[in-house]
């Protein structure tokens, strides 16, 4: 099969699509007639970002994920192999404290208002400089490829090629690290014959990758209020029916998304049936509820119109005789 390598062609008995969210790979398969097509989501609330460099102290772990946010700012870092931490500055596109950052100056007084404890005291004059100059780049949209991943037994595709999500749960690498250990339990299954493997691996990924975007998208909601309903409520509730019974409750859906014991679209069965069964009490609930309030109101009513009626009684038969 010939493959882009540059400005030329290379040939190769096998190809693996591993070229991101605008995959060149999943393009000349869609040409050579798989069905590989990619369904891209708008972002319904867009976020941009910018790195930054930041520097540990000396009693800070650099085994963490160090998180800071206020007023739709968050500074997000990780550590990298020599002990520093990646920033990863995080804001609205219309937010122009960022946007319209014009010297490092600027942008040290905008970070010593939003986050004068982490990480402003740790930054140094030339990052804040670098930090004005560096480009806003925008996250990759919501996105995913099927449903065939591969073209026979010469190509397939993994990674952002076929599943593209936004890094806020760290599942976009881990699922491309388990498209990966997919593939390869595929070919130890069929002998490493790649014309069995590959298509057996884009009959397993492909409804994965359809649900881990799906599932992820919810969670990108346009207003706070639709954010709760779609994530805050749901984790709540996972948390006090996991809480009462632990047998019969998942963890959230993140959760099991993360813990790797089900796959995808198992996790979301699993947490469908929860759903139901969380629905199913909460009515029964409310209902119960309903029919103690009901005849309690009811017997408050018959005591309060029999102490009404007495003085009346009473009066009538005084006035009669």
């Amino acid at each position: 099969m010939l493959a882009a390598h540059g400005d030329h062609m290379e040939q190769a008995d096998v190809v693996l699509g591993c070229d991101g969210v605008a995959s060149a790979v999943r393009a000349a398969l869609q040409k050579q007639g798989a069905q590989a097509q990619q369904t891209r989501y708008k972002d319904r609330r867009p976020i941009v970002y910018r790195v930054m460099a930041i520097p540990t102290g000396k009693e800070d772990r650099t085994d963490l994920n160090y998180s800071a946010r206020n007023d739709n700012v968050i500074v997000e870092a990780l550590p990298n192999a020599e002990g520093d931490l990646l920033g990863v500055v995080l804001f609205r596109p219309t937010d122009q404290r960022i946007q319209g950052l014009k010297s490092g100056a600027e942008a040290k007084k905008v970070f010593q208002e939003l986050f004068p404890d982490w990480p402003t005291p740790l930054i140094p004059d030339s990052e804040w400089g670098n930090f004005a100059s560096r480009k806003t780049r925008e996250l990759p949209q919501f996105a995913f490829a099927g449903p065939e991943l591969n073209l026979g037994g010469k190509c397939c595709l993994l990674g952002d090629a076929i599943h593209s999500v936004k890094p806020f749960f760290g599942l976009g690498l881990n699922s491309g690290f388990e498209d990966i250990a997919v593939l390869d339990q595929c070919l130890e299954e069929s002998g490493d014959d790649f014309a069995v493997a590959l298509p057996l691996y884009s009959r397993r990924r492909a409804p994965q990758a359809k649900c881990l975007v799906l599932c992820q998208r919810r969670f990108d909601q346009a207003t706070d209020l639709k954010f709760a309903l779609a994530f805050v409520l749901p984790l709540v509730l996972d948390g006090v029916f996991r809480k009462l019974l632990p047998r019969v409750f998942a963890p959230g859906l993140l959760a099991l998304f993360q813990d790797g014991e089900l796959s995808f679209t198992e996790a979301r069965r699993r947490k469908l049936r929860d759903r139901v069964l969380q629905a199913l009490i909460l009515s029964v609930a409310f209902l119960a509820a309903g029919a103690v309030s009901f005849f309690l109101a009811r017997g408050v009513l018959r005591g309060l119109w029999r102490l009404a009626r007495r003085p009346l009684h009473a009066w009538l038969h005084h006035e009669l005789l």
